[in-house]
Protein backbone atom coordinates (compact mmCIF):
# COMPACT_ATOMS: atom_id res chain seq x y z
CA UNK A 1 0.00 0.00 0.00
CA UNK A 2 2.46 2.37 0.86
CA UNK A 3 4.20 2.13 -2.39
CA UNK A 4 1.47 2.67 -4.35
CA UNK A 5 0.88 5.73 -2.09
CA UNK A 6 4.21 7.23 -2.96
CA UNK A 7 4.24 6.87 -6.53
CA UNK A 8 0.76 8.20 -6.56
CA UNK A 9 2.17 11.35 -4.92
CA UNK A 10 4.98 11.52 -6.84
CA UNK A 11 2.70 11.23 -10.17
CA UNK A 12 0.65 14.38 -8.43
CA UNK A 13 3.62 16.09 -7.97
CA UNK A 14 5.97 15.89 -11.06
CA UNK A 15 2.44 16.13 -13.10
CA UNK A 16 0.79 19.03 -11.11
CA UNK A 17 -2.58 16.49 -10.37
CA UNK A 18 -4.43 17.13 -7.27
CA UNK A 19 -3.66 14.72 -4.84
CA UNK A 20 -7.44 13.89 -3.53
CA UNK A 21 -9.29 13.35 -7.19
CA UNK A 22 -6.37 13.74 -10.07
CA UNK A 23 -7.62 16.86 -11.67
CA UNK A 24 -5.37 19.12 -12.69
CA UNK A 25 -4.20 21.59 -9.11
CA UNK A 26 -3.76 25.53 -9.34
CA UNK A 27 -0.09 25.89 -9.15
CA UNK A 28 0.17 28.75 -10.67
CA UNK A 29 -2.40 30.44 -9.52
CA UNK A 30 -0.97 29.72 -5.66
CA UNK A 31 2.26 29.88 -6.80
CA UNK A 32 3.17 26.72 -6.63
CA UNK A 33 2.21 26.21 -3.04
CA UNK A 34 -0.90 24.27 -3.69
CA UNK A 35 -1.34 20.33 -3.95
CA UNK A 36 -5.16 20.14 -4.19
CA UNK A 37 -7.52 21.31 -6.72
CA UNK A 38 -9.99 24.33 -6.18
CA UNK A 39 -12.84 22.16 -5.70
CA UNK A 40 -10.94 19.84 -3.28
CA UNK A 41 -10.02 23.03 -1.40
CA UNK A 42 -13.53 24.29 -1.16
CA UNK A 43 -14.85 20.75 0.40
CA UNK A 44 -12.24 21.13 2.76
CA UNK A 45 -12.83 24.75 4.09
CA UNK A 46 -16.42 23.42 4.28
CA UNK A 47 -15.95 20.61 6.37
CA UNK A 48 -13.96 22.59 8.72
CA UNK A 49 -16.50 25.58 9.18
CA UNK A 50 -19.08 23.14 9.56
CA UNK A 51 -16.70 21.27 12.15
CA UNK A 52 -16.17 24.53 14.20
CA UNK A 53 -19.90 25.16 14.07
CA UNK A 54 -20.67 22.18 15.99
CA UNK A 55 -17.24 22.21 18.42
CA UNK A 56 -15.31 19.76 16.97
CA UNK A 57 -11.97 19.76 15.97
CA UNK A 58 -10.77 20.38 12.87
CA UNK A 59 -7.73 17.51 11.93
CA UNK A 60 -10.01 14.64 13.47
CA UNK A 61 -13.56 15.23 14.30
CA UNK A 62 -13.46 14.44 17.69
CA UNK A 63 -14.81 16.65 20.58
CA UNK A 64 -12.67 19.21 22.06
CA UNK A 65 -11.76 19.82 25.52
CA UNK A 66 -11.47 22.94 25.36
CA UNK A 67 -12.95 25.36 23.10
CA UNK A 68 -10.20 28.47 22.93
CA UNK A 69 -8.17 26.14 20.40
CA UNK A 70 -8.97 24.51 16.61
CA UNK A 71 -7.67 21.09 17.11
CA UNK A 72 -8.02 18.77 20.25
CA UNK A 73 -5.14 17.95 22.36
CA UNK A 74 -4.35 14.58 20.48
CA UNK A 75 -3.96 16.21 17.30
CA UNK A 76 -2.10 19.60 19.44
CA UNK A 77 0.18 17.03 20.71
CA UNK A 78 0.83 15.85 17.45
CA UNK A 79 1.81 18.38 15.46
CA UNK A 80 4.06 19.44 18.29
CA UNK A 81 5.95 16.12 18.10
CA UNK A 82 6.06 16.39 14.75
CA UNK A 83 7.49 20.10 14.54
CA UNK A 84 10.23 19.17 17.22
CA UNK A 85 11.26 16.05 14.73
CA UNK A 86 11.12 18.57 11.92
CA UNK A 87 12.77 21.61 13.47
CA UNK A 88 15.04 20.29 16.31
CA UNK A 89 15.65 16.42 14.94
CA UNK A 90 14.56 14.96 17.88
Amino acid sequence: MEKYTDKWLFKCKTEGLCRRCGKPADDKAGGGKYVLCADCRTLDKKRWERLAAVGLCKGCGEPKVRDEHKYCEKCRAYARQFYWRRVYGV
